[in-house]
């Protein structure tokens, strides 16, 4: 006779053992928990409702237990954007330091410090975004007030130096945060307000370009001089060293007539004590005409006056 009790007790152990094994599958499925590739996750327990300090994940999946998930933070640049007339994106509506109304359209990139995401969630949670963004908002309202509107036309790269410079200084003190880069793509007017701006630009960009063109015309003068100078001064070294050139020509000519005029007189001189005629005044008389006779025949006298070499010998030549 079959004893149907031993089967109930094993139909029962088998259920019992595959209702084990099935809720075994379905709560070690759960225990995991996934961290994106582009994501930082923090191991939050929801039966005690705090998170795990010590354990900060990268990307991967992870076994979490029983009751515990994953809180996210972006691993990458985050963009921060405020863009006129946009509805995804909040109007960045200030004020310049005289009181006009200034619309900025701009961009921050910043990134989220690693090591301090537990103190991060303990302050803001995970609404840090929204914080960081109002956050923002007051940085730059408050540094747009240090120029004057017509800073907003003429000083653009210094705006936005300055705005990601006070940023920088204000989110990164906290910590938390990494600051980037800063685009100013946009700054907008009331269009009164602007056409006014732009006129004086305009006006004051003409006067500089008078006074750009009137500093070229005394350049290019203050050039002409200079070369009027050089080529001045050049002619007179020229003719400097032309007369002292001809000068010295002249100086050599003369030396040169000196001692041929020297030489005939020596000469005449030996020849009237060869003769004997220096006591002669009628033979010297001959040799007097003698010697004018061949001056004016070679043309070498170049006065009506020359001096032979002989004792008051002096001859006019017409």
């Amino acid at each position: 006779m079959v004893d149907f009790s031993d089967w109930r007790v094993l139909s029962a152990s088998g259920g019992c053992f595959c209702v084990l094994f099935i809720t075994s599958i379905v709560l070690f499925s759960i225990s995991w928990g996934v961290v994106e590739p582009r994501q930082y996750g923090i191991v939050y327990d929801n039966t005690y409702k705090k998170i795990l300090t010590d354990r900060i994940k990268d990307s991967g999946r992870y076994l979490v237990g029983l009751g515990r998930s994953f809180i996210h933070y972006p691993r990458g640049h985050v963009t921060i954007e405020f863009k006129n007339g946009d509805s995804n994106s909040p109007q960045l509506a200030c004020w310049s330091g005289n009181g006009q109304n200034v619309f900025l359209d701009l961009s921050l990139q910043i990134s989220l410090r690693r090591e301090e995401l537990p103190r991060l969630y303990l302050q803001w949670g995970e609404h840090w975004l929204n914080w960081v963004v109002g956050w923002t908002q007051r940085i730059i309202k408050d540094t747009t007030t240090l120029f004057e509107a017509l800073d907003f036309f003429e000083q653009r790269e210094t705006i936005a130096a300055t705005l990601l410079l006070n940023i920088k200084s204000q989110l990164e003190g906290t910590g938390y945060f990494i600051v980037h880069e800063l685009q100013l793509r946009e700054i907008d007017l009331q269009d009164p307000f602007e056409d006014a701006i732009l006129d004086k630009i305009l006006t004051l960009q003409s006067q500089r370009t008078e006074a750009n063109n009137r500093e070229v015309a005394l350049i290019q003068a203050e050039i002409e001089k200079i070369g009027a100078d050089a080529a001045a001064f050049a002619q007179v070294v020229l003719a400097n060293a032309t007369s002292f050139g001809d000068y010295l020509v002249k100086v050599r000519e003369a030396e040169v007539q000196k001692n041929v005029t020297e030489t005939k007189a020596q000469k005449y001189q030996e020849l009237t004590e060869s003769f004997g005629w220096n006591d002669e005044p009628d033979k010297l008389r001959i040799l007097h005409y003698y010697i004018w006779s061949n001056l004016v025949k070679a043309n070498e006298a170049k006065s009506s006056r020359s001096v032979v070499g002989i004792d008051n010998a002096v001859l006019d030549v017409a």
